[in-house]
């Protein structure tokens, strides 16, 4: 599902109450974020390029 996030802070003033159940469930192992891809800031295109050709299940990551 998606949400709004800019409604969201401007109706309520924060994040808090959508994103700390989210941070919560991530530290107890409860969720876990599907990570396609980590790709280094310096091969930024290549990651573009690896979400254009559709080959990501999942979150592409840069890394700094």
């Amino acid at each position: 599902f998606g949400l709004n996030m800019l409604h969201w802070w401007d109706r309520e003033g924060s994040l808090d109450r959508v994103v700390q159940p989210l941070v919560d469930d991530l530290s107890s192992g409860q969720i876990e974020p599907v990570v396609a891809a980590a790709f280094p800031f310096d091969q930024a295109a290549e990651a573009h390029r690896f979400i254009h050709e559709r080959k990501n299940i999942g979150k592409v990551v840069l890394v700094p």
